[in-house]
């Protein structure tokens, strides 16, 4: 069988057994039509992700859709045992996913303008194939009439269309070819009776993370109606709130002069949203600002094992398995050591609880998994078990460590079982 993943970027074929596939090629390797590698894109890469499954990375042209039939030779893939041995080819039809991954959406443009500018709106965050804008608004009627044939990422909205001294909200959603939809984002616009500077954020492309930085940068166009000397003097400044909504300066996290801003690596909190104001004064004394809220996201776990034996018997020693360098990207204090009654490391635990479990699985050449995640509370965990199927007895060992933060550091209350699996 072969379907779309959520995304629509790759297509997932699956066998019903354990194939001799393995590593990454050309797609042209499996599919030989020259009608099927237009379909998935002139450089499509086929990766075995597992020994059933063949992941077809689509390229740009791609034009398959669901429904679609494409013909995987077999000439190479056999069964693990040899037993089926080569096979011919087979017509395959691409299924839509089950699961749908909507595009995300972010409107950006200047939140002021003069009756006599154009305020240009762009979609920005959607991606993807066959992506299609829908436009409107819903408190003003002429401005949604203007928008309802608009499809495309840009849209350019007459100031005699606004209302002096009244937001007009423009809204949008996109739709990718699957048929995900967006959740609709807004930008509201305020036309002023005093033509303001028509001011823009450019920002780092998502997704945002805590330790990560981020830059973002305004722009300044004068109105078309500015008076003589607005342009000689531009200054301007930024407000960084934590929350959705903006806040005076002196309640802000960061406060900023100067087109330009950076936020340092560890700024800002992980599962947190932010508003970012940036404001522009001309040489005329008229002001004017844009606006943008982003959400950063917590950071996966780093995991990382060391140590232990390619095979392991029941009465062979302690694995002594070591997790010390896996760590939390969106930690910044304290890495915990192992005390005196424990002779095992742990892994790193931050002093700040991760607001939602990210798993992350290790697999040995041994026949052991390891997972390592943090809980929803002010848990971390190690934890060895034994794959089932595999020949050799196996010796594990679970081990928890719970933070107790203190200030800005923590204190580590370390307890460790052994036991057989």
């Amino acid at each position: 069988s072969a379907s779309f993943d959520s995304t629509g970027t790759k297509v997932l074929c699956t066998f019903d057994q354990a194939t001799n596939g393995g590593g990454s090629k050309h797609c042209s390797t499996y599919f030989t039509s020259s009608t099927d590698m237009d379909k998935l894109g002139s450089e499509a890469t086929c990766l075995w992700t597992h020994n059933t499954i063949l992941t077809i990375i689509l390229s740009s042209g791609a034009s398959l859709l669901p429904g679609d039939q494409v013909t995987l030779s077999r000439d190479l893939i056999s069964s693990q045992d040899g037993a089926s041995g080569a096979g011919t080819s087979t017509v395959v039809t691409v299924q839509a996913p089950n699961v749908l991954l909507p595009p995300s959406l972010v409107l950006g443009g200047p939140n002021e303008i003069g009756g006599c500018d154009t305020a240009t709106v762009v979609a920005e965050g959607a991606s993807g194939r066959g992506i299609v804008q829908k436009w409107w608004s819903y408190n003003n009627p002429e401005v949604s009439a203007f928008l309802a044939n608009e499809t495309g990422s840009i849209v350019h909205i007459p100031g005699n269309l606004l209302i002096v001294g009244s937001v007009t909200v423009i809204t949008a959603t996109a739709t990718n070819f699957l048929g995900a939809t967006s959740i609709p984002a807004s930008h509201g616009i305020l036309l002023k009776l005093v033509p303001p500077p028509l001011v823009s954020i450019q920002i780092t492309t998502p997704p945002y993370y805590g330790h990560s930085e981020i830059t973002a940068f305004a722009s300044a166009q004068m109105s078309k109606c500015a008076p003589p000397g607005a342009d000689s003097q531009l200054k301007f400044s930024w407000v960084v709130s934590a929350g959705e909504h903006p806040v005076q300066e002196d309640a802000a996290l960061l406060v900023r002069t100067g087109s330009e801003l950076y936020i340092e690596p560890g700024t800002l909190e992980a599962g947190s949203s932010y508003h970012l104001r940036a404001m522009v004064i001309d040489g005329s004394g008229s002001f004017s600002r844009a606006e943008r809220t982003i959400s950063v996201s917590a950071s996966d776990l780093q995991a990382s094992l060391k140590g232990g034996d390619r095979k392991v018997w029941r009465s062979s020693a302690d694995a002594g398995l070591d997790a010390r360098s896996s760590f939390d990207p969106d930690a910044s204090c304290c890495m915990i050591r192992p005390d005196k009654l424990c002779t095992d490391p742990c892994l790193p635990i931050p002093c700040t609880a991760r607001k939602t479990d990210s798993p992350i699985r290790v697999s040995l050449s041994a026949g052991m998994q390891t997972t390592i995640s943090k809980t929803q509370a002010t848990n971390s965990s190690v934890r060895h078990s034994r794959i089932p199927g595999d020949k050799e007895s196996t010796r594990c060992r679970d081990l928890m460590c719970t933070q107790i933060p203190q200030g800005k550091g923590c204190t580590p209350d370390l307890r460790g079982q052994s036991h057989c699996c």
